[in-house]
């Protein structure tokens, strides 16, 4: 409970606009290092902050002598409630210049703008607590800043600098409310902000200008986006759409579709004017493509002849077909030989088969096929209490595609090729350099490398 009333009572202080900094609840404790008594605010997890006097202007509480709690009897209230008492203090440190007068009478005017404040009845405190009723009063204050000074501090330090002034407040709250609400510790939302009701009207009429030009900023409420239609003098509509709320567009017309003769003929750009000739446009120039790949251009109403040879210089060939131009049968020769006879109009398929599979490519004039790969076999000869081997440079006699290693029974064998670790399959060209290493062998043994080349 003490807890939410603080932080309620902080958020009052608030209202002043006086003070940049608000502790809630402080311990005057002993600072290591000088020994010094100052007070200081509970972080959690066994850490305290001392309360910061440098900045002159903060706040802080104290309680005065514990708290009393006593039964009270509420005439037709059945449950039983009772009367919570909580003495507090509140220390105020500001800079004297940061008065509306500075003058010798500034501290007493601060002390009682505070205890002003602080004096009040019920209102929104007792709805945080769920209380029936809840009284703070400020019953006293001083604001003598070296009296306040030394009940504070005890340090080297005698005196604040005379720039700056101490008050305090004594304030008392009694609350009255169900047993209940000091059973254990209470779940309280201390935020007073959450208890504000600001759909209700008399809530918002509070607020301040200020306040409530802060909302309208932070909570913009954006108007529909606006829609737009575009018609014709015959109400006919070319076109619509929408504006996000508070954005801008130009809206112009789209282009439109001229017709000749129920035909389209072209389109004239908004606002702008085509010219429709009178006279037949002649049709466009004719593209002429044999099996795919163009041959001329034909002006229109123009003929083309396009001749179709054999090879290079040879007799015209072919003949109409249909939609086709046929060419006369081919032999098809192979180094020389004839291997078969293929009409125009049939394809043939002639595999070339090495060993029982296809091979070799078409590089554009030739089938070629690649040759026969090799077998490579490299044995490196381990001798007793050795852990590596090597490097050995490979040779042309060596080069080729090692496929699969025989480690000879060593253990850890580790392969590495230019100084890189590697494994089968890895390829070795002239030049390259191979190395092993291995745990220290108990006796000799042979590595075997195998590939192709």
């Amino acid at each position: 409970m003490i807890q939410t009333i603080v932080t309620y009572l902080n958020a009052k202080l608030a209202t002043l606009g006086r003070f940049d900094t608000h502790y809630c609840l402080t311990e005057r404790r002993r600072r290591e290092g000088d020994g010094a008594t100052i007070p200081y605010s509970y972080t959690g997890a066994g850490e305290y902050v001392a309360v910061d006097i440098d900045n002159g202007s903060s706040t802080w509480w104290r309680g005065r002598s514990g708290f009393t709690l006593e039964p009270v009897t509420v005439v037709g209230r059945a449950v039983k409630q009772q009367q919570g008492s909580y003495p507090l203090r509140l220390i105020a440190i500001l800079r004297r210049k940061d008065s509306t007068s500075d003058d010798a009478f500034m501290p007493s005017r601060l002390a009682e703008d505070i205890a002003n404040v602080l004096n009040f009845e019920n209102g929104d405190l007792r709805t945080m607590l769920g209380a029936w009723s809840v009284t703070s009063r400020a019953t006293g204050g001083e604001y003598d800043t070296t009296a306040i000074w030394t009940s504070e501090f005890q340090t080297t330090v005698s005196d604040l600098d005379y720039k700056i002034c101490m008050v305090s407040v004594d304030v008392t709250i009694d609350v009255v409310a169900d047993y209940k609400c000091w059973e254990g510790e209470c779940e309280t939302d201390p935020d007073i902000l959450h208890l504000f009701n600001f759909c209700d009207s008399s809530v918002v009429a509070r607020l301040t200008d200020e306040q409530r030009e802060c909302l309208r900023e932070a909570l913009p409420t954006p108007c529909a986006d606006a829609d737009w239609s575009l018609t014709d003098t015959d109400g006919n509509e070319l076109d619509s759409g929408s504006i996000p709320s508070g954005g801008s567009q130009v809206i112009v017309a789209p282009d439109g579709t001229v017709l000749r003769d129920g035909l389209p003929f072209g389109s004239v750009l908004s606002g702008g004017t085509i010219d429709v000739p009178s006279a037949v446009t002649p049709c466009a120039d004719a593209t002429v493509e044999l099996n795919g790949v163009q041959m001329a251009t034909i002006a229109s109403g123009d003929t083309e002849n396009i001749e179709v040879r054999q090879s290079s210089g040879a007799t015209l060939v072919g003949s109409q077909q249909g939609q086709h131009w046929r060419i006369g049968d081919s032999d098809i020769e192979i180094n020389g030989t004839q291997v078969a006879s293929v009409k125009a109009e049939d394809g043939l398929d002639i595999p070339v088969i090495q060993d029982g599979s296809p091979v070799g490519s078409w590089n554009g004039t030739q089938w070629v096929i690649p040759s026969c790969p090799t077998d490579l076999t490299i044995e490196i000869q381990i001798a007793d209490t050795t852990d590596t081997a090597g490097p050995f440079t490979i040779t042309a006699n060596s080069a080729g595609t090692i496929s699969a290693v025989n480690d000879g029974g060593l253990t850890n064998l580790v392969i590495e090729v230019n100084g890189t670790p590697d494994t089968a399959p890895f390829a070795l060209a002239v030049g390259d350099t191979i190395e092993f290493s291995y745990d220290t062998t108990v006796a000799a043994t042979v590595i075997t490398l195998t590939g192709t080349y």
